[in-house]
């Protein structure tokens, strides 16, 4: 079977005028129009191959006397048409509009496959359930579905409130990637993502806290007690739901050996869905982190 091109997904195509096509409106592309042009490009459906698509051509469309293949040729050379073959995913046929989004982004739609092996543990007291339930729906439609296995490759951790710092030290023990997640009041915070040896990690980002408030210490030991008090959140529905798209797009870039924004970085979403702030988290070199990132 040949390429089964198909033009620009979710592009319309249109009649701009007399003489021109348009693909889109966002804002579009302009082609020049030619006897037969309009048919043959709706024929481009991602459902037929080229060597169909030609014979429709020939024997339907006669007014056309122009070379199909080398027609989609230049509209593949242009960005406005693409091999539908590469959005097969038989297994995962949810990643199918991921496919699609990753050729508009030039991404290639292959490293997609990672995503049905790529393990997710991800984690959340009673009052960060509904951010998790949020997270979790996204990551499923993008093809990654948190486990409860062995394999990990990223573990998430969302809690009502600074939780205790135990599970990030278990973490860094067996070197397993890690981020974690906030529910504070109005607004969320997500990160560091630490990268065990490679990146800093939460110890180095409560030493530099230290640094500058001295009560940061007794804190910190009282991290995670509030858990068990049922505390709620004041988190409106829009900042709740950024959130759980920031907290998955962090995931995927991660799954996809893109570059999470959360490395070495703290990210706030809230109180307004709109707000975001971010900040860097620095090596600390009272850390004990930083040996493994020297080794």
């Amino acid at each position: 079977m040949t390429i089964r091109p198909s033009l620009r997904p979710g592009a319309i195509l249109l009649r701009r005028d007399a003489t021109h096509l348009q693909i889109g409106t966002s804002p579009g592309f302009v082609l020049r129009d030619r006897p037969g042009l309009f048919p043959v490009l709706r024929l481009l459906d991602g459902i037929r191959d080229l060597d169909r698509i030609a014979a429709l051509t020939a024997s339907q469309i006669t007014e056309f006397d122009g070379d199909v293949t080398a027609v989609v040729t230049e509209l593949m050379a242009a960005g406005l048409a693409f091999d539908a073959r590469t959005w097969d995913f038989p297994a995962e046929p949810r990643l199918a509009g991921e496919a699609r989004s990753a050729s508009l982004t030039g991404s290639p739609p292959a490293r997609l496959r990672q995503r049905s092996r790529f393990g997710l543990r991800l984690t959340a007291d009673t009052t960060s359930a509904e951010l998790a339930k949020a997270t979790v729906l996204i990551l499923r439609r993008a093809g990654i579905t948190p486990t409860t296995g062995e394999n990990t490759d990223l573990d998430v951790m969302l809690s009502n409130g600074e939780p205790a710092r135990r599970r990030f030290h278990e973490a860094m023990e067996s070197g397993t990637d890690h981020v974690r997640v906030v529910v504070e009041e109005d607004r969320v915070r997500i990160g560091p993502l630490v990268r065990p040896g490679l990146t800093p990690c939460i110890n180095c980002h409560d030493l530099h806290r230290a640094d500058w408030d001295s009560a940061w210490p007794a804190l910190m030991t009282q991290f995670g007690v509030s858990a068990g008090l049922g505390l709620t959140s004041a988190l409106c529905a829009t900042t709740l739901h950024v959130a759980a798209a920031t907290i998955a797009a962090e995931v995927l870039a991660h799954c996809d050996d893109a570059a999470p924004e959360t490395t070495a970085h703290c990210l706030v979403v809230g109180p307004h869905y709109r707000d975001h702030q971010t900040w860097p988290v620095s090596f600390h070199p009272g850390c004990s982190c930083t040996l493994l990132a020297a080794a």
